[in-house]
């Protein structure tokens, strides 16, 4: 193996660190020996694991990748469910409650709401669904894997599986760990779903903003996609001769329409948005992923016609909220006999099967998409019958679900989830769960403070799905038609999957459970009495976007729309504005341009820290004059300060007034010697994140409520507000550059750009002193890797356990290599490159991979944070691929014998 090299706001769980401050002085005086060593799992020798059909052989190598060979599919899956369970149990258990709403078991009422939110969604009914139906191939690699699972914690204590349970069981919590079954395993799908899915918060951020400022200015903050400047995946060129399968899908404007029927404005009208359902959704994302529910990933793929081996060459990173530990599992399969099979890649703990890699034939990664997926309706409820809702000019019953939530030190909570035709009710419970506290009631046995108008969820993941049947039936495909016929089953979440294989094919495939509306686009929530907007079922898997060796010769995205303009078959107003993908085109067509291309170009890119955002409003910002930053500045200062009583007061404003509007200078000269890249040395990266930060909390705070811009629905996304910003920088006289604090004065661009620099620089003085030299990023730009958990629990000697960082790293928003801070609490990084793949096809054994922060769960093991400076610097792990070299290679050897 060979390392390669490229030359303050976070959530507390109340009752988890009530309970945890006593056992710091425990910690402290005894160490965290007695705690973080006993989870180590055994890596050597042989073991005794009932369920097996043959022995299974296990080789760790230097970075803690686990390597299985077995003579059986069931035997491989055994073995992985054993080696996830030896390494991330906690994790593990962690998820699996997520999926079941059950969290408020271990962390108490503190999570409710989170409970709330997850029941409602039924995630667990769902999955008992699936596994009912799930075809042979699913049903035996689910009880396969699970067997194996078991076969690891079974006899074991929670203390010996996982630190985090062991410190669980000190502050009281009698847990008794439960056997792994198929139904956790299916759950897990459904909430990358949730971490990847926040449609219905656009659809309630587009109305709150309608409501708040009119039409015409939200149309401007929620800018489209500009198809005419960046690319998208597949071009109208590749489509040359062909026709589309379907029309346009229909956007944003038309369901404007909304708007004029009195019913729907009525019913909207008296919506009260922010529920306790909702809330505990927003609770659950900032306790399970880091506060970020974004996603994204770049990938491109090469033809063969422009390497050096004449067969594709392949890299991919997706992005995800970090965590500790990783969100994958790095591993490989390994099947001998007459049916074997080969794979390597990145799994999920929990699931068998390999979610992105390559076998012994094709390669895939993947990027997140955004197709709309969730719908909201409107739901009119009959003023005599809560338990009845209107459809056409009928009342009909709805459905109803008991859920008993048990609580941590409380009494259960009793909760009825109501639900339509359309999907569950998610604005019940206001009275039970008030957003703002999440107060517990505990014997609440049905929705108080019921409306008269209810909002209900459509979702493609609330039906049973099979993405874990695609999985397992990729890992094994052999050429492009198997493949994509495997993809037919990946419904949700909707991914975009790029391909090589060694038959020389590159492609790209959009899987997944589209609907067809019958009327709008989805961007507003519908009126669920009309079935005029109704679904009319679902995209037909050979009528999505895919292309195969398309004549350039490459395929890129970085979760840009797919289709060209008015080919779309699905809205696509949820995609990102596509600085990343068109910074990855440039450096993609370039390096193809000077010869074949090579692995230091894929490093290179994956790497890459050009700020194309900023690319595009740096020419407005040196375009100022000095009059106008004089008298922008001028104008803000004199505003906000109070009139000066003494001639002191008025000299004293003259002269902040004048360290104002030379800080402004300053910033400006600081920008134009920046060259746009956003290193952790540089000093140029922090005036920009923070004059980009002034620049939208003067640009839209003063216009836009505060119920708004600091509620639920996200409304200061960077991707969002970058591509929002970036239209209104060509549009100088826009309503949105207006500051209405001035009644006699009507801003315009200019102005609010010298008010952000003055700004910008007197925050980072403050911050970081008056030398500017000293305004490195990194001092500003961190990534703490912290446990969901115990890592958050307010007491610092737990944390130092669990927690590694900050670190200073380079990156930032929508950057290559990214790593991105969320706007109320920047600059701490929230928001990573999760892994790194790159391969020239057929040299598996060169494949390069990089997992950070590491591959184990235990804070003793050496695994759980040696790939965090591989991270942060660049670089890279290669792998044994053979039978040979996995031996040769093996650091650590188990072997896992059949019981009797």
């Amino acid at each position: 193996m060979k390392r390669m090299r490229r030359s303050n706001g976070r959530p507390v769980v109340r009752t988890l660190a009530t309970a945890l401050a006593a056992l710091a002085v425990l910690v402290l005086l005894g160490g965290c020996f007695t705690l973080t060593r006993p989870p180590l799992p055994k890596e050597r020798g042989r073991v005794v694991a009932h369920g097996l059909e043959a022995p299974v052989e296990i080789h760790r190598d230097r970075v803690g990748v686990a390597h299985i060979i077995a003579t059986s599919d069931h035997d491989a899956f055994f073995a992985q469910g054993y080696v996830h369970a030896q390494e991330r149990f906690y994790q593990m258990e962690f998820w699996r409650r997520i999926g079941a709403g059950r969290l408020s078991e271990l962390f108490g009422d503190s999570v409710l709401a989170s409970d709330i939110f997850l029941r409602t969604m039924g995630f667990r009914h769902i999955a008992e669904q699936e596994y009912r139906e799930a075809p042979p191939l699913l049903k035996n690699a689910l009880d396969a894997y699970a067997a194996g699972v078991n076969a690891y914690i079974a006899d074991r204590k929670p203390r010996q599986l996982a630190a985090e349970l062991a410190l669980l069981g000190l502050q009281g919590l009698d847990l008794e760990i439960e056997p792994w079954t198929p139904l956790d395993s299916l759950t897990w799908p459904k909430v990358m779903s949730l971490d990847m899915g926040i449609d219905y918060q656009e659809e309630l951020l587009r109305l709150d903003m309608i409501r708040a400022v009119g039409i015409d200015m939200t149309k401007d903050y929620f800018a489209g996609f500009r198809y005419d400047e960046m690319p998208t995946t597949i071009r109208r060129e590749d489509l040359a001769g062909k026709d589309a399968a379907r029309g346009a899908a229909a956007g944003p404007d038309d369901d404007l329409a909304l708007l004029d029927d009195p019913v729907w404005a009525a019913a909207t009208g008296s919506l009260n948005l922010p529920s306790a359902v909702m809330a505990g959704q927003e609770q659950l994302i900032r306790f399970a992923f880091n506060g970020d529910p974004a996603s994204g990933s770049n990938q491109w793929v090469i033809s063969g016609e422009y390497t050096e081996s004449g067969l594709p060459a392949f890299a991919n990173d997706p992005h995800l909220p970090m965590q500790m530990p990783s969100i994958w599992y790095e591993i490989s399969l390994h099947v001998s006999g007459d049916d074997g099979w080969n794979c390597h890649g990145y799994s999920f703990v929990g699931m068998p099967g390999i979610i992105i890699g390559h076998n012994d034939h094709i390669i895939w990664g993947m990027s997140s998409a955004s197709p709309d997926v969730q719908d909201l309706y409107v739901e009119l409820i009959n003023p005599e019958n809560p338990m009845e809702y209107r459809v056409g000019d009928q009342w009909r019953t709805m459905e109803t679900r008991q859920e008993v939530i048990r609580i941590k030190g409380s009494e259960p909570f009793f909760l009825t989830v109501r639900s339509t035709r359309n999907g569950p009710i998610v604005t019940d419970h206001g009275g039970a769960v008030p957003y703002s506290s999440y107060d517990v009631r505990p014997v609440e046995i049905f929705p108080t403070d019921l409306q008269l108008t209810e909002l209900s969820l459509r979702w493609t993941a609330l039906e049973p799905t099979y993405p874990m049947l695609a999985v397992l039936l990729y890992n094994r495909a052999r050429n492009f038609d198997e493949f994509f016929t495997a993809l037919s089953h990946f419904h949700t979440p909707s991914h975009n999957y790029f391909y090589a294989d060694v038959h020389g094919d590159i492609a790209f495939v959009h899987p997944g459970r589209i609907p067809v509306r019958g009327e709008g686009s989805g961007s507003l929530p519908a009126p669920g009495w009309d079935d005029a907007w109704q679904w009319r079922g679902y995209i037909p898997h050979d009528e999505l976007p895919w292309i195969r060796n398309p004549e350039r010769g490459y395929l890129a995205n970085a979760n840009n729309p797919v289709m060209p303009d008015g080919m779309q078959v699905f809205g696509e107003h949820l995609y990102m504005p596509g600085f990343r993908a068109y910074r990855a085109e440039e450096l993609v067509t370039a390096a193809m341009a000077d010869g074949r291309f090579t692995v230091d170009e894929h490093i290179a890119i994956q790497t890459d820290l050009r700020n194309e955002f900023a690319a595009r409003i740096m020419p407005h910002l040196l375009a100022l004059s000095e009059e106008t930053i004089a008298r922008s500045v001028e104008h803000e200062a004199r505003l906000v300060a109070d009139p000066p009583a003494t001639e002191e007061d008025a000299q004293a404003l003259d002269e902040l007034i004048e360290q104002r509007i030379e800080g402004a200078t300053q910033a400006l000269q600081i920008l134009g010697d920046w060259d746009l890249t956003m290193h952790e040395k540089s000093v140029g990266p922090s005036v920009f994140a923070q004059f980009f930060l002034e620049l939208i909390d003067k640009t839209y705070a003063d216009q836009v409520p505060i119920h708004v811009w600091e509620g639920p629905w996200k409304a200061t996304s960077g991707y969002r507000i970058q591509n929002s910003l970036w239209l209104l920088v060509g549009d100088p006289e826009n309503a949105w550059w207006d500051d209405v604090r001035t009644l006699d004065v009507i801003e315009t661009r200019d102005e609010i750009l010298a008010r952000s620099l003055a700004a910008a620089y007197a925050e980072l003085e403050e911050r970081l002193g008056k030398r500017t030299h000293r305004w490195e990023w990194g001092k500003l730009h961190t990534l703490t890797y912290t446990n969901a958990t115990l890592g958050k629990s307010g007491i610092g000697l737990i944390e130092n356990i669990f927690n590694r960082g900050p670190v200073p790293v380079s990156g930032g928003l929508n950057v290559l290599f990214r790593n991105d801070f969320r706007v109320p609490t920047a600059f701490d990084v929230t928001h990573v490159t999760s892994m790194r793949m790159i391969a020239e096809l057929p040299d598996w054994s060169s494949t390069l991979w990089l997992n950070s922060p590491g591959q184990s769960g235990h804070p003793a093991s050496r695994h759980y944070d040696d790939a965090i400076d591989a991270y942060v610097s660049g670089e890279y792990f290669t792998h044994p691929w053979t039978l040979q070299e996995i031996r040769d290679q093996g650091r650590r050897s188990l072997v896992l014998q059949p019981g009797d």
